[in-house]
């Protein structure tokens, strides 16, 4: 081995220990011409100490080397023995870092002052900094205490010299926003029920679950698809055959969901991925925009004569084929309406990866399908006792249907497109429907008065969504953000380091494990709804970003979007089965897979998470 490798493999290995920060941005050879010709200071005598306490204030000074600095965002004070009223920390240089981004740095000189009240006759200060030289080398923290007595005079003198200690409390000088050290979220709640293997448990919490899923914007698409399954069917549909229907369109929905799930557990997350792929969403959308165009009355939707004569056995007493087209809806639906990962499919997907145990993941994916299904079975038995059995109103029915289809095509595709231009796409969707029932016309009868009025409103909703979007909005639940009120959303994006493969993140977790700092992982795709809305609005959160920056948490982030060897084999490793997935990794380099964000949380839960992560 020759003296330039030998040197180098010298250097990568003392980074290991060592904080990396911005005379990494110079070469590997500068850094070696460096270290041949300079040889380091010793902590302490690159940082001299001195103290003293005078008028109820206890001062802490470093005498700064040449050519050497302190992080602002490295001191860390507390006490003991005495009460601290007040800290001043005089403003550094601005630096800009690779690691820590925008810092403030100290040269030459650096002095803090701590009011104290209250004290003992003995009382200790500790405290914590980092420092590093401009020639490339950082040190790891140092930990300090200084002791001070109560003399004869009464008055506190230094008690002996600055001795090493162990800093085990969070930051006084900046407390964290929120505290909850207590903090367990869905998907914990529900990985400890399934841990547990109550089968009666997981039955009860998962269907729970799955009848509030039903709800949301992962599920709530799937209502349009079985209602137009049941208008599609005629004046002359009966409750028997619509609950017939739903039940079949129910179940298959569990059932895949169930087998796709364990599917997805067994290949580490990557068929989902393929699924959610932007050229199968925009067939999907198609596909549904066609089915739009049949409850307008463009054409008649059914399967050929052939295949319906081939099928009439399986059923002489319903049209053929219609249990088999309600079973592949009922499949599609689960597959790629529901693009983003909630709390209780990332549970039980997680449990069929690390443990193998397929009977109960599986079991707890069915219930959590039969759960999202118990609404669709109500709505669409209560189809046949509901819809009107003839006339004009059927072609209302269907038509309502109709936009419904057409919104759920805008939705999957939601995060393909420009914000502002999703908002005023719903916004002409709307408008245009208010007009279709009616919204100014003369209305005769109860009914028809109703339907005005509610058309008015959908109108009223429409030109909401239009002046948001006119303004740059892009949200359905708050399109007039910032318009009428100041926003809680911050006008900037978080600013995440990209990697791109194991190795590349292993370098930097090395890195922030030597300077004693915080890590935010995001697994993100551009097919993942959830994760625009993580990005738009959680990570835009004004409190989200001050608790961020605040304890200085390293903001890492993976696109994934290509599925790739190398974007499967991380996904792998730190089995991520579904997006959004966010990681936390503490100071000391160790993943808190109890506290990993999965599907998509606002800016209030996801708060509670960084505490319980970064207290």
């Amino acid at each position: 081995m020759n003296l330039k490798r030998l040197l180098s493999l010298l250097i990568l290995t003392t980074s290991i220990f060592f904080t990396p920060v911005s005379a990494q941005e110079q070469s590997l050879s500068d850094v070696l011409g460096q270290v041949e010709e300079k040889e380091f200071l010793d902590v302490d005598d690159a940082f001299q100490l001195s103290s003293d306490y005078i008028d109820g204030e206890v001062v802490i000074r470093w005498h700064i080397a040449p050519e050497y600095y302190l992080y602002n965002h490295q001191l860390d004070f507390k006490l003991k023995g005495a009460k601290q009223s007040s800290l001043y920390v005089p403003e550094g240089l601005a630096k800009t870092d690779q690691y820590f981004g925008d810092v403030q740095v100290y040269y030459q000189h650096l002095e803090v002052s701590l009011g104290i009240t209250e004290p003992e006759d003995r009382f200790e200060v500790i405290f914590k900094y980092q420092g590093c030289a401009d020639a490339g080398l950082c040190y790891t923290p140092e930990t300090r205490s200084v002791s001070f007595i109560r003399g004869a005079d009464g008055k506190f003198i230094q008690d002996g010299d600055f001795e090493k200690a162990s800093f085990r409390e969070s930051k006084t000088s900046s407390p964290s926003t929120t505290t909850d050290e207590n903090f367990e979220g869905e998907r914990e709640f529900l990985s400890r029920i399934l841990s547990e293997g109550n089968l009666l448990w997981i039955t009860l919490a998962f269907l729970g679950f799955g009848l509030l899923l039903t709800f949301t914007p992962c599920v709530l698409p799937m209502i349009p698809i079985l209602s137009s399954i049941i208008a599609g069917q005629g004046a002359n549909v009966t409750t028997a055959k619509a609950f017939k229907l739903s039940l079949v369109y129910v179940i298959s929905m569990a059932v895949t969901y169930a087998l796709f799930g364990i599917l997805v557990a067994k290949a580490g997350g990557a068929l989902s991925g393929y699924l959610q792929s932007p050229l199968v969403l925009f067939v999907v959308a198609g596909l549904f925009i066609l089915l739009s165009l049949s409850m307008f009355g463009f054409y008649e939707l059914q399967l050929p004569a052939s295949i319906q004569n081939s099928l009439q056995a399986y059923s002489s007493k319903q049209k053929g084929g219609e249990y088999l087209s309600v079973v592949i809806m009922g499949v599609l639906a689960t597959l790629v309406v529901s693009p983003c990962t909630s709390a209780p499919l990332a549970a039980a997907l997680l449990l069929i990866a690390q443990k193998g145990d397929v009977a109960t993941g599986g079991f707890a994916l069915f219930m959590l399908g039969i759960g999202m299904g118990v609404p669709l079975l109500i709505i669409g038995s209560g189809g046949g006792k509901w819809l009107p059995k003839a006339g004009a109103w059927m072609d209302k029915v269907k038509a309502f249907f109709g936009y419904m289809l057409l919104g759920l095509a805008l939705y999957i595709t939601s995060h393909l497109l420009p914000g502002f231009v999703y908002l005023g796409l719903w916004a002409i969707l709307l408008i245009h429907a208010s007009f279709y029932f009616g919204a100014f016309k003369a209305a005769d009868g109860g009914a028809a008065i109703v339907v005005r009025i509610l058309s008015q409103g959908v109108f009223a909703l429409g030109l909401v969504y239009l002046v948001g979007a006119f303004a740059g909005n892009s949200r359905l639940d708050n399109p007039l953000d910032g318009i009428l009120s100041e926003s809680r959303l911050s006008e900037s994006h978080l600013t995440f380091q990209k990697f791109q493969s194991i190795e590349e993140l292993d370098t930097i977790l090395t890195a922030a494990k030597a300077s004693n700092r915080g890590v935010m992982v995001d697994f993100f795709a551009e097919w993942c709804v959830a994760c625009y809305e993580f990005e738009d609005y959680t990570f835009k959160d004004r409190d989200v970003q001050q608790f961020l920056k605040d304890n200085n948490i390293l903001l890492l982030q993976i696109d994934v979007t290509e599925n790739n060897e190398s974007d499967t084999a991380i996904m792998k490793k730190y089995q991520v089965l579904g997006l959004p997935t966010i990681l936390f990794i503490d100071s000391s380099g160790k993943e808190l897979s109890n506290l990993r964000a999965t599907g998509y949380e606002n800016a209030e839960v996801f708060l509670k998470r960084l505490s319980a992560a970064f207290k």
